[in-house]
């Protein structure tokens, strides 16, 4: 069993779920394993740390995962990503730990 503390937007949202070792094989990540984390400790303030550069990559990341599963979280993202994106997702803002949590 193994644990997760990512310190990026981009982890907290994408590689936080699990840790995925694979090869092209006939098609893209044919074979392989996939390993979930027993836990993952989701520190926001890690964020305030980040580039700009790097809060849009993990954006872009969030948009994906809302655009094919989650109507509500487009909505979230439409209404007040560019305010967090300013802010770098601030640890203390309900919005923003709503979006990461998802």
């Amino acid at each position: 069993p193994w644990c997760r503390l990512p310190t990026t937007l981009l982890g907290m949202v994408d590689a936080s779920v699990g840790i995925k070792v694979a090869v092209n094989y006939h098609r893209k990540n044919g074979v392989g394993h996939f390993f979930s984390p027993l836990h993952t400790f989701i520190d926001a303030s890690f964020l305030a740390t980040l580039e700009p550069a790097d809060v849009r990559s993990g954006c872009g990341e969030i948009m994906k995962a809302a655009l094919i599963h989650d109507a509500s979280l487009f909505d979230l993202m439409e209404t007040h990503g560019a305010r967090l994106i300013d802010a770098n997702f601030p640890p203390d803002d309900a919005v923003a730990e709503t979006i990461v949590k998802r």
